[in-house]
């Protein structure tokens, strides 16, 4: 994977392996990363950072709306990071469905 020009999307940046992820992705150039997370406030270090390169999302990944909402703003996207997750104590497999 050549990240050099890539344009991420990462979920769940605002933790600490999401923003080690984003720092990362700049480190071997990334040219813009939209960071994903539930209160974009959180991001404001990051933001500090890295100026307009970083764009701050709104996305829990619970909320379709969230979800379609940054699909539609980000259509640059080259590189996916889905770092972000959710437990409710059950297998994956064993939901009735994917909601």
């Amino acid at each position: 994977m050549n990240i050099k020009g890539s344009v991420a999307l990462v979920t769940g940046s605002n933790g600490g392996i999401g923003s080690a992820i984003v720092h990362e992705l700049f480190e071997r150039g990334s040219s813009k990363i939209y960071a994903a997370a539930r209160k974009p406030e959180s991001l404001a270090d990051l933001q500090a950072t890295y100026g307009d390169a970083l764009v701050p999302v709104k996305v829990d990944i619970t909320s379709s709306d969230d979800v379609e909402a940054a699909a539609e703003l980000a259509t640059d996207v080259t590189l996916l990071v889905n770092n972000a997750g959710i437990s409710f104590d059950q297998g994956f497999l064993s939901a009735e469905t994917l909601d």
